[in-house]
């Protein structure tokens, strides 16, 4: 690229880059993207210098603008800005030459301006330097900015001067000289001579004095909180409850002195009210017409059963038959019925139905007394608590009277240790700060002779792998060139006597796979009509079943039915023999805690409900 587009190629990329979106880098790889190599990496360099020495650059045009406002448009920043970044840190690589080549490119009167007031000796010297030193290191900027544009100093005047005349028209006047054959025109009248106006120069920047950096640490004061004891809450808290108690007694004082007069008050609430309440019983008193009760069928619906339904209460069914079965086997084998031993273990189970709710009352009747001497117990235990509580508070008085006395030693124990601290931090800082510098330096020349054997070993290594590189290539370079020939011709009659198992050729393979599909349909079909007869089979089966399940319902409902009324008579005899033995536990409890308390029948269970 010619240095006219490269230089608006940088401008257009510095412009476009935004440092909270995207890195240097990413920017670079997304823009760059049809670029040769060479004007690809001037740009991404152009780029990275602008980006990392922007404050640099940025005290230099400020000045600039600020003492050239009236000279120079402030929409040619960017230029100024790439200009000043090869002046300042690029000079000694692209030379004078390049570097006039890319002065040639811009505007030469404010390329003019420009490098006149950066190559200044008083501008560099004056402001400049100074903001430059907040920045920079002193060092550096005298010996890396200040001393290389002073050295390039007089081939800049000659830039400056060619500028100026190509600026001002002298290079036109030669021009035009030599066009008209060295005959000079005389000028009809005299020409205006330029005077420079009696501009104010600008006083250079004060700079500000260094911040001064206090070593001393105040410590703040102890709080009020350590001083403060139970007692001084104690009053603090009986103050509060009388100044409360006084401000109530006076709002009540003056609320009588001034009584207010309610009965002179208008209100339509007591209207509203029995609105509210007339619309809410106009709701609950709706009268509504209820539709007649359905009409149920004496006989059940029929329930149809799918075959799981079917299958389980057979299964079920026939299990029952097994252990009817085996209960005969047993009574034919053994030739003894059991029924009298299930007689006996049935009493034996009531009996102890029987004991264990007798045992259940008499536990009741216990907890009963165990609550009573529970509350006495209580009452005893808050009487010790009440004298342990006394006791506690003594104690607790002593400790914090000792407890006053120890921090009071431990204060003073810190005001000497902070005396100690302050004497000492006048001298430990330096010590350390020599000590610190001694350990870096002593470290940085171990790493730097580290980093000369890695550089030296990884340059070794690097040759190595670079020959075995090449090598490589060399060789693959030779297999590339060497041509083989190699013609297969398939016959789908032979195998291709790899010396495998089950080997054949295509056309066995297509026969084989024929003869495969037809044995495949035979036995598809003997399948269907196996599955055929066993589906009916199936249906037969189930039909047998149902009906067999049917009567066993029938049977069983009845039986059933029996059993349900025996043992709802049970049950309401077991109810009656519980109350029964309650109500003599009751009255047996109420003797026990007041043994001249005469109870009839009739009021047993009341008194027994009311203490419950």
């Amino acid at each position: 690229m010619k240095r006219k587009e490269l230089l608006a190629a940088c401008e257009s990329l510095v412009k476009s880059y935004d440092p909270a979106i995207v890195t240097v880098d990413a920017h670079v790889d997304e823009a760059l993207k049809g670029y040769a190599d060479a004007d690809r990496l001037f740009l991404h360099q152009v780029l990275y210098g602008c980006v990392r020495y922007k404050d640099v650059l940025k005290v230099v045009l400020s000045n600039f603008y600020q003492d050239n406002s009236a000279k120079c448009s402030r929409n040619d920043y960017t230029k100024f800005l790439i200009m000043g970044y090869l002046a300042l840190f690029r000079l000694d690589e692209i030379g004078m030459a390049g570097f006039h080549g890319f002065v040639s490119t811009h505007n030469p009167t404010a390329m003019h301006v420009f490098l006149a007031y950066l190559f200044d000796d008083a501008i560099l010297h004056g402001p400049v330097k100074a903001e430059w030193l907040r920045l920079l290191d002193q060092e550096f900027v005298e010996t890396q900015l200040i001393a290389k544009l002073e050295k390039h100093r007089p081939e800049i005047d000659q830039v400056l001067g060619h500028l100026h005349a190509k600026a001002f028209g002298m290079a036109a006047a030669r021009e035009s000289l030599k066009q008209s054959g060295g005959v000079v025109r005389v000028a009809s009248k005299q020409p205006t001579v330029p005077v420079a106006p009696n501009i104010t120069k600008p006083k250079p920047r004060a700079i500000p004095e260094p911040t001064r950096i206090p070593l001393e640490t105040k410590a703040h004061p102890v709080p009020d909180l350590n001083k403060l004891t139970l007692a001084d809450i104690q009053d603090h808290q009986k103050h509060r409850r009388d100044a409360m108690k006084e401000q109530v007694l006076k709002k009540y004082q003056e609320s009588v002195a001034q009584p207010f007069q309610l009965e002179e008050t208008r209100s339509n609430l007591e209207a509203i009210k029995q609105e509210v309440e007339a619309q809410r019983m106009a709701e609950v008193n709706r009268k509504f017409k209820a539709k007649p009760a359905p009409t149920f069928s004496d006989k059940d619906a029929p329930v149809k059963l799918n075959t799981a339904a079917i299958l389980r209460e057979d299964a079920l069914y026939k299990k029952k038959q097994e252990k009817e079965a085996k209960l005969i086997q047993a009574y034919e084998s053994d030739l003894r019925d059991a029924s009298e031993f299930y007689r006996w273990q049935s009493d034996m189970i009531k009996k102890d139905d029987a004991a264990h709710r007798a045992q259940v009352e008499t536990r009741r009747l216990e907890m009963v007394q165990a609550q009573h001497e529970a509350i006495e117990a209580s009452l005893r235990a808050k009487v010790e608590n009440r004298d342990v509580a006394n006791q506690m508070k003594l104690v607790s008085k002593e400790n914090d009277e000792r407890r006053r006395l120890e921090e009071m030693a431990i204060d003073d124990s810190n005001r000497q240790g902070a005396l100690e601290i302050k004497l000492t931090r006048e001298v430990a800082p330096r010590e350390a700060e020599e000590r610190v510098k001694s350990d870096n330096h002593r470290k940085r020349e171990a790493v730097n002779a580290m980093l000369e054997t890695e550089r030296a070993r990884k340059a070794a290594q690097d040759a190595i792998d670079q020959a075995q590189r090449e090598d490589l290539i060399r060789q693959i370079r030779a297999l590339d060139r060497v041509h083989r020939e190699h013609v297969a011709i398939f016959d789908p009659t032979e195998s291709a006597n790899l010396g495998l198992l089950d080997e054949m050729s295509l056309v066995e393979l297509r026969e084989r796979l024929q003869l495969r599909k037809v044995e495949e349909a035979e036995l598809e079909a003997q399948r269907r009509e196996l599955i055929l007869q066993e589906k009916k089979e199936r249906e037969a089966d189930l039909k047998s079943r149902v009906s067999n399940i049917s009567r066993i319902r029938q049977l069983a409902a009845s039986a059933n039915r029996t059993s349900r009324d025996r043992r709802k008579q049970l049950e309401q005899d077991k109810r009656d023999q519980d109350k029964h033995m309650r109500d003599q536990g009751t009255t047996t409890v109420l003797l026990l805690f007041d043994p001249n308390l005469k109870l009839t029948r009739l009021e047993l269970p009341k008194n027994h409900h009311n203490q419950r």
